[in-house]
């Protein structure tokens, strides 16, 4: 499942493609899996233009001149596409045509990608946001219990945009281990923990921006330290342990600290 990192590649992508056009078209491929028919969402975007494209979590919502929104989740392997042959595009979910040619494509083979009208915002912070400080993330650890780690960091109502492989750099960088209660997680290295987050995500858009640019769907982890099969030990030269935590496989060394 494409995780924070990437989806803010895609998000630059269509942002650069898109924005700036008018709608000329809409059609829904599987009504099951978009909120509105293709002749409701016609009626209300069709003449307007795409004012921007942001991302919340894992989510990526399109906003419209006349102030409707659609949001687009890719699930597991959901991707988005800018074609100038809309038939030509496989696992189509939705299409919209914009003026000057280019259709945008939410796909996905396994048919489990959504896309929904004017959608709620959730009120949980992004993991990069302003608001998911490290005062929120300290009581959000205090209040719940024995959770593990890895159950929290993936969590998308305490924190969003984190998944499996990216909660796990982030562990191993703050050296918590994925099984920690996050209540008995002591003051400095809820500090740590705070400060990974930051430092894991933005440094992967960085490494994913490099090294695939133009993507529009899709993982890149070839760069990652720990969630790595082709790896078998960390930077540090520790071996790289797997087990299932959170219903995950996870990637851990043993100097990750079990609090």
């Amino acid at each position: 499942m494409p995780e924070l990192p990437e989806l803010e590649i895609f998000r630059g992508n269509l942002q650069r493609h898109l924005c700036g056009r008018q709608v000329e078209g809409v059609a829904v491929y599987r009504e099951k899996k978009v909120s509105a028919s293709a002749e409701a969402l016609g009626n209300h975007l069709i003449g307007t233009t795409l004012d921007a494209v942001e991302r919340d979590g894992k989510e990526m919502f399109f906003r419209f001149s006349n102030g409707r929104t659609l949001g687009a989740h890719l699930m597991l392997k959901g991707a988005f596409d800018v074609v100038t042959d809309e038939a030509a595009a496989k696992y189509k979910v939705l299409t919209v045509r914009m003026a000057g040619g280019p259709v945008f494509v939410v796909a996905d083979p396994q048919g489990l990608a959504s896309v929904t009208l004017d959608p709620p915002r959730s009120s949980t912070p992004d993991a990069l946001s302003p608001d998911f400080t490290p005062e929120y993330l300290q009581r959000k650890l205090r209040i719940s219990g024995s959770s593990v780690a890895k159950a929290f960091l993936i969590d998308q109502d305490r924190v969003r945009g984190i998944g499996n492989a990216y909660s796990d750099e982030i562990l191993w960088h703050s050296r918590i281990s994925p099984e920690a209660r996050v209540d008995r997680i002591p003051p400095e290295a809820v500090k740590a923990l705070h400060s990974a987050v930051g430092t894991v995500l933005t440094e992967a858009i960085a490494s994913i921006a490099a090294l695939r640019p133009d993507a529009l769907g899709g993982e890149e982890r070839s760069f990652l330290n720990i969630h790595n099969l082709d790896r078998t030990t960390c930077p540090n030269g520790r071996p790289l342990l797997i087990k299932e935590v959170a219903k995950k496989k996870t990637f851990y060394t043993d100097e990750q600290v079990l609090y």
